[in-house]
């Protein structure tokens, strides 16, 4: 039993980090208000434009191979014939970072998605104009909005594209890769089993490399095999399969989900918090509603934080909460309440060169073909 003026930080041994045990005594100063106001209830919708979302589902390819951003977005612009805004203005985003991305008829949304993901930006649909910023420019309602949004098309994409991948994913396949770049062997299944693959760009070719043969394998299990020797996931998301970290894909299952598992997350609350550190804000939304929080953390970021927000979520609440440490986070529930994964922020993204044709990959030569590197498309007049 936890004493009413200490947030227990749980932690344990797991994917190879230390996490210490941790009882932090709430300091003195600042102050922390949490009201129930009312029960749980449904998050309201995005409020994107009818005729831009019509062109947003536009149907089309695209090919970068290391484009810096702003010609990348200028592209979709005059594709789309529709408006995309860069803040150029907002702090790590860069117009001339490089763009390696190859995607195969998919919507013009999901396009911008990755786009926007792949430069560390999100993308909003609002007001006649597509806007990309970074995550922590935008309000607490325009975060929201992304949130609902990704989560509606989430819900949509198990109707539509993704039974398409998972069944491509059962196809059989057979390779042998001798010391060939990661990449590489993400373009040969990309290619040869026509399916949009798409790498994060902190993995260099140099770093990751792979020795496996195959014979006559699922995708899904050949996929799998060489992703678990090199520590990394896979998550299918706007119509691609993306492979990161397990700590990355986490968290980006996380931001995309809203988390049910306790209705007591739906409750409403209205929150003041002023110079307090998170375990103690934490506490505070934990004793008002009933629901145990605990934090997971190799390192508990020294801030103390202030936020006031009305009529929100307990959910809202602490998403907004959690982002203010900069750390990428996580949520899942068990036995015993909800647990946040905290995690200290990874370095910049890697900028690569241009992809070289794969070394040691035996494959066919459709396969070859299909997956040469050709010049960004040419823009449509």
């Amino acid at each position: 039993m936890r004493s009413p003026g200490t947030m227990l930080l749980v932690a344990m041994l797991g994917a190879g980090l230390g996490w210490a045990v941790v009882e932090a005594e709430a300091p003195a100063g600042g102050h922390s208000t949490v009201t129930v106001v009312g029960k749980p209830t449904a998050e309201a919708p995005g409020l994107e434009d009818e005729q831009l979302g019509k062109k947003l589902e536009t149907r089309l390819s695209v090919h970068f191979a290391g484009t810096p951003l702003a010609d990348v977005l200028q592209y979709l612009r005059e594709k789309g014939k529709l408006n995309i805004i860069l803040n150029s203005d907002a702090p790590g985003v860069d117009p001339t970072f490089p763009i390696i991305l190859k995607l195969d008829d998919v919507a013009l949304r999901n396009a911008v998605a990755w786009v926007a993901r792949l430069a560390g930006l999100v993308y909003l649909v609002r007001d006649e104009a597509v806007f990309l910023t970074t995550a922590a420019d935008l309000s607490p309602e325009w975060s929201r909005e992304i949130r609902v949004r990704d989560q509606a098309l989430d819900r949509l994409a198990e109707k539509t594209w993704i039974p398409k991948v998972e069944a491509k994913l059962e196809e059989p396949t057979s390779f042998s890769f001798t010391d060939t770049p990661l990449r590489e062997t993400m373009s040969f299944l990309a290619s040869y089993h026509k399916l949009n693959v798409v790498l994060d760009p902190r993995f260099t070719q140099q770093e990751n490399t792979v020795t496996m043969p195959v014979e006559d394998m699922s995708v899904r299990s050949a996929l799998g095999w060489i992703l678990r020797v090199k520590h990394l996931e896979y998550a299918l998301v706007d119509e691609a399969i993306f492979v990161s970290t397990p700590a990355s894909i986490r968290s980006l299952r996380a931001s995309r989900r809203s988390v049910s598992g306790d209705a007591r997350f739906r409750t409403v609350v209205d929150v003041e918090f002023s110079e307090i550190p998170i375990h103690r804000a934490l506490e505070a939304l934990s004793g008002a509603t009933g629901l145990n929080i605990a934090l997971r953390a190799e390192q508990v970021p020294p801030l103390r934080l202030t936020m006031k927000l009305d009529h929100v979520t307990l959910e809202q609440a602490v998403r907004e909460l959690v982002a203010q440490t900069g750390f990428p986070f996580a949520f899942s529930f068990e036995e015993d309440g909800l647990v946040i994964w905290l995690q200290e922020p990874s370095a910049e993204p890697a900028k690569e060169a241009e992809p070289t044709e794969p070394q040691g990959a035996e494959r066919p030569a459709e396969a070859r073909e299909a997956g040469a590197e050709t010049q960004p498309p040419a823009k449509t007049e």
